[in-house]
Order: C-alpha cells, then structure tokens, then sequence
C-alpha cells in the first residue's frame, strides 16, 4: 500500500454520485475527485478522518493531497468553498481547512 504525504484537513460535502452504489462515501472504491478552480480541474486524493460516521450530503473531515500540488499552491485559498467533480458530475464542495504540511518543506 502506498502512504500519502497529505497537504490539507479540509471538510467534504458529496452527494451519491450516480456513477456508484456504495449506500456511505467510506464505502466508495475511489478516493481521488476533481476541485475546480477558475474553471480548471486539480486532481486530489483524500482519506476520510473518521470513515464510520461519515455521510452524503453531510460535510466530514479528510484529508487531501492534490497531484498537481505546484500549480495549484499559490492559487488554492483555506476556509472558501470549491466545487467537486467525479469525472464530469459536479458531485458537492471541498473547503480547506488548514495545511497539514507543505511538500516544499520536505527533504524527499
């Protein structure tokens, strides 16, 4: 399994996407969307803090790790709202919350 170096807490609000059956987000195979900032895509994986109590339409916490880190670092704001995309549904909002590390600062 790989480890994720994770750069924000953020909270995610989703609806069930029609794309997938799983009944809780903990349940859904894929773990990377899409946020949308001034009309581009940035990739992302999370990981659900608290996967047990977490539902749709209902904002819980995760952490995010964007693939696209350096495009997006100086562009992306903490405590303002984003749309999210799975492939091409807009699916719910992502607003980050605080950095959990900068990459940058990493010895890698």
């Amino acid at each position: 399994m790989i480890e994720h170096i994770y750069q924000y807490l953020a909270h995610l609000n989703i609806k069930k996407s029609k794309a997938i059956e799983s009944n809780f987000p903990f349940e859904d195979k894929v773990n990377w969307l899409f946020l949308e900032k001034e009309e581009k895509q940035y990739s992302f994986i999370y990981n659900i803090k608290s996967p047990k109590t977490s539902l749709y339409n209902s904002p819980f916490e995760i952490e995010v790790k964007f693939l696209m880190y350096d495009e997006l670092k100086n562009i992306i704001e903490l405590e303002r709202d984003y749309k999210v995309y799975r492939g091409e549904e807009e699916i719910g909002t992502i607003k980050l919350l605080d950095v959990i590390i900068d990459p940058d600062s990493l010895d890698l």
